[in-house]
C-alpha cells in the first residue's frame, strides 16, 4: 500500500485553462461594440492618402513616358506598345506611392473630435 501513494499522486488532474471572456456589451456605433479595436485602425497621419495620390500621378505619367518613347520613329520597336505602357504605369506607380506614402506619413492628422458621429 505504501508503494502505491506515489504513483496516485501522479494521477491528479491537470488544473483546468483559463477561459477568455468577453465584457458585457455596452451601447454600440456602427454595429461593433463600445471599446471594440477596429480590424483596420485610422492611421494617425496621410500616408495612404499620399500613396494613392503619388501612385495615380506618377503612375499616369510613367505611362505616358513610355508611351511618347514608345511610339518615336527612332525607338525600333514596330508593333503595339500596350505592355510597355502598362509596365511604365506599375513602375512609376510603385515608386510614387512609395515616396507619397513616405510624404504623408510625415504630416499628422487632427484629432478626431469626439462629439461628432460618423
Amino acid at each position: 500500500m505504501l508503494l502505491a501513494v506515489p504513483s496516485v499522486g501522479a494521477q491528479r488532474l491537470a488544473p483546468a485553462l483559463p477561459e477568455f471572456r468577453t465584457a458585457a456589451l455596452q451601447s454600440s456605433v456602427g454595429g461593433l461594440p463600445a471599446g471594440t479595436p477596429a480590424l483596420f485602425p485610422r492611421a494617425p497621419d496621410y500616408r495612404w492618402e499620399g500613396f494613392g495620390i503619388g501612385a495615380g500621378i506618377t503612375g499616369i505619367l510613367g505611362a505616358g513616358l513610355v508611351y511618347a518613347f514608345c511610339t518615336d520613329s527612332d525607338s525600333g520597336r514596330h508593333g503595339s506598345c500596350v505592355f510597355p505602357v502598362l509596365e511604365g504605369a506599375v513602375a512609376g506607380g510603385v515608386i510614387g506611392g512609395v515616396i507619397g506614402g513616405f510624404i504623408g506619413a510625415t504630416i499628422p492628422k487632427a484629432p478626431a473630435d469626439s462629439t461628432t458621429q460618423r
